[in-house]
């Protein structure tokens, strides 16, 4: 059986832009948002130039940490976004959004840098089918982790559940995955992670509890104005240390 992918991420953005793909091998890091306000409001305080050529918003901060965002929610579109990003160079990925806590003591605003995710998605069989979860790369989230206990010394490092299915998200799952320690459900992390160890690139993912997912009941916090506060001091945190902006 021949494994080969007919299509490549490479050749779709070659196509994309009359014959040449878009190349950022100077790029340090990517950071993917998937809150187009939150994007545009580090774009404008850090004066990031836009950078054209994918099927995304990207802006770049100092030539080493692109942003991007505008690709929606869920595995399947930060998968394919993610891919783009590493055909054209990108070496390190850092994703970033809000979760909903799970686990007992979980609050609104609480800081995450997730350690492994549960595999409850559908892209990542596409690329490594074996393993009920997925890992970051140990490099990038550990230094994730140092930059941001900085500014958060009460940032949780933990597994988060990965799901296609929000309005799935049934009591009797919650339960089994508590046994398991797993501190929030999100839809992303798992797949992007598999796709990290396919293309042999490091990838991390850092959270903000946004809302409560609770046996008891939904509690959201979304437009909270603490944890709006919370998000943009997380992301200024990532991006400074990052491109090191003094």
């Amino acid at each position: 059986m021949n494994n080969t992918a007919i299509v490549s991420p490479r050749a779709f953005l070659t196509y994309l832009n009359n014959g040449q793909c878009p190349g950022l091998p100077q790029v340090k890091y990517s950071l993917m948002l998937y809150d187009y306000t939150l994007y545009k409001w580090l774009r404008d305080k850090y004066r990031a130039e836009k950078v054209g050529g994918f099927t995304t918003s990207c802006a770049l901060i100092n030539r080493k940490l692109l942003l991007c965002c505008g690709f929606g929610i869920g595995s399947p579109a930060a998968v394919a976004a993610a891919e783009e990003l590493i055909a054209a160079g990108i070496k390190r990925i850092v994703s970033f959004g809000t979760a909903g806590g799970i686990a007992p003591d979980a609050g609104l605003g609480d800081v995450m840098v997730c350690n492994g995710a549960l595999k409850d998605e559908g892209t990542s069989a596409h690329y490594i089918p074996e393993g009920r979860y997925s890992y970051p790369a140990v490099a990038l989230t550990r230094e994730m982790e140092g930059h941001l206990r900085k500014e958060f010394p009460d940032l949780k490092t933990g597994k988060t559940w990965t799901t296609d299915a929000p309005y799935r998200e049934t009591t009797e799952k919650l339960l089994q995955f508590l046994d398991e320690d797993i501190l929030t459900v999100e839809m992303e992390a798992s797949a992007l992670f598999t796709l990290g160890s396919f293309r042999n690139v490091e990838v991390a993912v850092v959270l903000v509890t946004g809302d409560l997912v609770l046996p008891e009941g939904w509690i959201p916090g979304f437009m909270n104005e603490n944890v709006v506060k919370i998000v943009e001091k997380v992301t200024s945190a990532m991006v400074e240390s990052l491109v090191e902006i003094r």
